[in-house]
C-alpha cells in the first residue's frame, strides 16, 4: 500500500525535521504517520509512532507532553506483551522524569527498565539509563553506586564504538 510507504517516510521525515528544529513539520509529518497506524489497527506502529513523537516533545523542551506520549507508548507496548519495546519507553519515561526532577520515580522506572534492555541485548539503550542513574545516586553522595553504574555505562558505550561528544 502506497499509504504505509508514505507514512514510514512521513515517520522518518518528522524526526529529521526534529533534529534540524523544525518543530511543526516535525509534528504535522509525524501525525500522518500516527494516523495511518491508527487507521491499520496497528498497535505496535501507534506506539513507536508515539514514542517518536515523544522525542520530537523533548526535543523541543515540552516535556509534559513528551512524558504523556511515551507513557501511552510504553503502555500499548505492554498490552501486547512486548517487553522490550515497553522498556525502551521506560526508559525514555526515566529520562523525562530525570529532565523534571522526579528522581525517586525516575530510578524507579530505571530499575525496571534496565534488566529487561540488558535482558534483550539492547546495550545500546542502557547506557544513558545508567549515566542518568548514575547522576542520581552522585548526588545523593551514593557515590560507590554513582561510580559502578558510571564504569558500566562507561564500558558498553566503549564495547559499542560510541565516541563522546564532549
Amino acid at each position: 500500500d502506497d499509504r504505509i510507504g508514505r507514512a514510514n517516510m512521513a515517520g522518518n521525515l518528522a524526526l529529521i525535521y526534529s533534529r534540524l528544529g523544525r518543530f511543526e513539520d516535525a509534528l504535522k509529518a509525524n501525525q500522518f504517520d500516527l494516523d495511518v497506524a491508527t487507521e491499520l489497527g496497528d498497535r505496535h506502529g501507534i506506539a513507536t509512532t508515539l514514542g517518536n513523537r515523544g522525542s520530537i516533545y523533548e526535543a523541543q523542551k515540552n516535556l509534559a507532553m513528551a512524558l504523556a506520549c511515551h507513557r501511552r507508548a510504553a503502555q500499548i507496548e505492554e498490552e501486547l506483551g512486548h517487553g522490550w519495546d515497553a522498556a525502551r519507553h521506560g526508559a525514555a519515561i526515566a529520562h523525562l522524569l530525570h529532565l523534571m526532577g522526579d528522581d525517586d520515580a525516575a530510578l524507579a522506572e530505571y530499575e525496571r527498565a534496565i534488566p529487561v534492555l540488558n535482558a534483550h541485548g539492547a546495550l545500546y539503550y542502557v547506557v544513558q539509563p545508567l549515566l542518568d542513574s548514575a547522576e542520581i545516586h552522585y548526588r545523593r553522595a551514593n557515590l560507590a553506586t554513582a561510580g559502578e553504574l558510571n564504569r558500566n555505562a562507561h564500558a558498553i558505550a566503549q564495547n559499542l564504538g560510541l565516541q563522546s561528544h564532549a
